[in-house]
């Protein structure tokens, strides 16, 4: 018997390895650390593409994105690490790889580490942030937080202060100074000629013991103009954010509610002599996502068998100086729970899932780049995932997706994720 629970943890291990392999590409919609998100080199590369949010992209971020009791633990727990991807087409990940440690180093000098990247067709985004916060009483601390790399001009510098209401919730303003150095220690030409600032709050509200939390934040990112005279352009950028999310024990159930919005704006305006005639090239991004779950742990009174019911919504506004875009997407979907197995410390599940994507999209044909077949449509799919729990420390998720509307052909099968949760 503990020859063979081996075979399994060791072929459990190596599919893990065969997910994460491509783990270097692109993911995740949902913000979870919005607080160290701010303006990087990658996001002035290209302006956003609304032709890479298609049909099938809302129920992707669905079908792979954590659900509310496994960022409960994230929120509550001091030391965690949490990798994810999944896939979002043929040449895309979606991935959202976080590490987290939160230590007092003396009853008053606490230490943060966060190491995240989320990248995917509406972000992209790594960093690793150390933060030192002193507690003067309490109630409330003051810290200072950045990030070095490689190059000087890329270490990022900001100042917080932390305030907790009560010791299960904690409010935190920010000011950060991204790529703070640049105009001084850039070994390239580019340079801000209005440098970029954010400012922001964020509240984590955690019970310890109901499975419960609040957590919301509003994020302002100043308007900023980088310069590259070799390329010949200057890149203007602004950015506002906000987000809410709720999960909430409502008699034996638990209600889950989501929100996500921004408004971004970003223009490449051309300043070399030679391309004086080409009109600046800009584009407006609106974005919501809203998601509505209702959860029964054990439904029917069946041990360890849990439902999820809900409804995920988006909507993004596309406005360039060429034409508009507005996609909507409205994603009712279910989520059903089974045991599978339980030996040498490890706990398995079956989950099953399914959802109906309802797609719209209208605008200009020149930025939407798909056929008028493909703009309104209504898709279903199905999801199915084994799930492992070690020891209550840690959880592993193997998801698989299939198209229902393409079912018995090669076009079956929709791709797969992989999403490990620990705490240590």
């Amino acid at each position: 018997m503990e020859q063979k629970i081996k075979k399994v943890m060791t072929a459990k291990l190596w599919i893990l390895l065969i997910l994460l392999a491509g783990g270097s590409l692109r993911a995740r919609a949902w913000e979870l650390v919005p607080e160290y998100v701010f303006l990087s080199e990658v996001e002035q590369v290209d302006l956003d593409d609304p032709s890479l949010t298609d049909s099938e992209y809302s129920s992707d971020i669905l079908a792979f994105s954590r659900n509310s009791l496994q960022d409960y633990y994230f929120f509550l727990d001091p030391h965690q690490v949490l990798i994810g991807m999944g896939s979002i087409g043929s040449k895309n990940f979606m991935i959202s790889d976080h590490i987290k440690l939160y230590q007092m180093l003396t009853d008053q000098l606490q230490f943060r580490l966060h190491y995240f990247k989320e990248k995917d067709f509406d972000q992209e985004f790594q960093a690793q942030v150390v933060e030192l916060d002193y507690w003067l009483d309490e109630s409330w601390a003051l810290g200072v937080y950045g990030e070095g790399t490689y190059r000087k001009s890329e270490i990022d510098f900001g100042v917080t202060a932390l305030f907790r209401l009560r010791e299960s919730h904690e409010v935190r303003l920010w000011w950060t100074a991204p790529d703070m150095v640049r105009n001084e220690r850039n070994k390239n030409t580019d340079s801000f000629s209005s440098p970029p600032g954010v400012q922001g709050l964020k509240g984590t509200w955690v019970s310890p013991n109901d499975k419960e939390f609040l957590n919301y934040s509003l994020r302002v990112e100043k308007p900023t103009h980088w310069d590259f005279p070799d390329q010949g352009y200057r890149y203007k950028y602004k950015r506002q954010s906000a987000h809410l999310y709720l999960r909430k024990k409502w008699g034996e159930d638990f209600l889950t509610f989501r929100w996500q919005g921004d408004i971004k704006w970003e223009e490449k305006q051309w300043i070399k002599a030679s391309s004086s005639l080409l009109a600046p090239v800009s584009m407006k991004r609106s974005r919501n996502l809203g998601l509505i779950e209702w959860e029964r742990p054990d439904i029917f009174e069946v041990l360890n068998h849990s439902l999820r019911l809900g409804v995920f919504l988006t909507h993004r506004d596309y406005k360039s100086n060429s034409g508009e875009v507005i996609q909507t997407t409205v994603l009712p979907h279910f989520w059903y729970q089974i045991p599978a197995g339980n030996s040498g410390g490890v706990r398995d599940y079956w989950t099953f899932g399914g959802d109906t994507s309802i797609f719209r999209e209208a605008g200009d044909e020149s930025l939407i780049k798909r056929s008028a077949g493909e703009r309104a449509v209504t898709e279903f799919r199905w999801t199915t995932s084994y799930d492992f729990y070690f020891k209550n420390q840690a959880s592993l998720r193997l998801i698989f997706t299939f198209d229902l509307d393409e079912f018995g052909s090669g076009e079956t099968w929709e791709g797969g994720a992989g999403i490990f949760q620990t705490s240590f």
